[in-house]
């Protein structure tokens, strides 16, 4: 499929939704209660080449007469701008004065008592592709609790950030032998080529939930594109997702979360950028450029974040080519010229959230494989282009997705 393909326009499913907002409640009648798990970066009414005003999902569906009663937030809260791994509360938005139940805080899950209230569930979230990414997995715990509760779930379907070819798929694919964990929570590749519906569907079957689940799919989107391609405006996702480019590279960069390196949160080059106080950057871009990571070229350049307001010797990843990118294989080189260059000044550190208050293990729940961690700790030396390329492989998943595929 050539990336031509892709040049109309795409609507993405809250879109088609609105063009007929009436269908939604003819299922449930007059009085229908209906809630929504959205947040900012869930946008209505995207044009091609558009301006970026348009409406939140929140604010859109109203307006076109689809009753909300009330409003579910991921990770970062309804405003997508929540600091990374931050509890968010429950609370009211001042816009619509719709009660918000956060599910990324003290709970992950809605409790019985409200779904109770509830005859459906939109679910309109701008998920980038990447499993420990906690959009999918919020997702799951609300399908888990939907099936128990008997209330249908609709997902509003839009395209994966990161492309949806077979060829852009990237383990590892979890052993079973880690634990599950929030960024981990069913055996899935880092970076998986399925939209939040199709993923929704594979969860579905493979969990065995026993649920009304329905994607409002997409029109015009194909899985050779990439969001640019798209002609969309892009909407950060997350506050540390501020460009398309960011969202390509951070598969692998955000491996260094795990690190005592900075990958630029803060900045308008977050995971586009890293570095470290301790770095020589002209050693590491030569480094990097000499092992020839796919599509991608490293340069000097110093950065000052909100944690080093100096500026801090790095390396920015230059993308020269998005479609031969693959960030996870650039994020394990990384790991492996850190521990090999400044072995003595490179840590492992803990990154503490909401859903893990210790911080602990962080690169396990992020690998979720335990042989890789036992790797990097103990002979960092022997990653190699041969044993990233292994690692990188993600057998038997495209056989998985194939009965859950809506794109071309």
């Amino acid at each position: 499929m050539s990336p031509e393909r892709g040049k109309g326009r795409v609507l993405v499913g809250v879109d088609r939704l609105l063009k007929t907002p009436g269908a939604i409640l003819e299922p449930f009648g007059p009085g229908a209660r209906i809630a929504l798990l959205a947040n900012d970066g869930s946008r209505a009414g995207l044009q091609p080449s558009g301006p970026q005003g348009a409406d939140p999902t929140h604010i859109a569906l109203p307006k076109a007469g689809v009753p909300l009663v009330r409003l579910f937030t991921p990770e970062h809260g309804l405003s997508a701008s929540a600091p990374d791994g931050v509890a968010v509360p429950h609370g009211t938005d001042a816009r619509t004065g719709l009660p918000v139940t956060s599910l990324y805080g003290t709970e992950v899950r809605p409790d019985a008592e409200i779904l109770e209230d509830l005859d459906l569930i939109l679910v309109d979230l701008q998920d980038i592709g990447v499993r420990f990414y906690t959009y999918l997995w919020t997702l799951s715990h609300l399908m888990e609790a939907c099936a128990q509760s008997g209330v249908p779930v609709w997902i509003l379907d839009r395209p994966n950030l990161l492309g949806g070819r077979e060829e852009w798929v990237e383990g590892p694919i979890p052993d079973g032998e880690s634990p599950s964990t929030f960024l981990c929570r069913w055996p899935i590749p880092i970076r998986h080529s399925l939209t939040l519906g199709e993923m929704a569907l594979l969860l579905r079957a493979e969990m065995r939930l026993d649920m009304v689940l329905k994607v409002v799919a997409m029109e015009g989107w194909h899985r050779g594109q990439l969001w640019p391609e798209t002609g969309l405006p892009f909407h950060p996702p997350s506050p540390g997702i501020p460009s398309h480019e960011s969202a390509l590279l951070y598969p692998g960069l955000a491996l260094l979360e795990a690190t005592n390196v900075l990958e630029g949160r803060g900045t308008e080059l977050a995971f586009r950028w890293l570095g470290a106080p301790w770095m020589d950057e002209e050693k590491m871009a030569a480094a990097l450029n000499r092992v020839g990571p796919a599509g991608v070229r490293a340069h000097p350049h110093a950065l000052a974040t909100p944690n080093h307001p100096d500026p801090c010797p790095g390396v920015l990843l230059e993308v020269t080519d998005p479609r031969e990118v693959r960030p996870v294989a650039l994020g394990l080189r990384l790991l492996s010229l850190f521990l090999t260059l400044w072995p003595d000044r490179f840590l492992w550190t803990p990154y503490p959230t909401a859903v893990n208050p210790s911080g602990g293990g962080h690169l396990l729940h992020l690998l979720a494989r335990s042989d890789m961690v036992e790797t990097f700790e103990r002979t960092p030396e022997s990653v190699d282009d041969q044993t990233i390329r292994l690692w990188t492989r993600a057998p038997g998943w495209w056989s998985r997705a194939g009965p859950h595929l809506l794109y071309d």
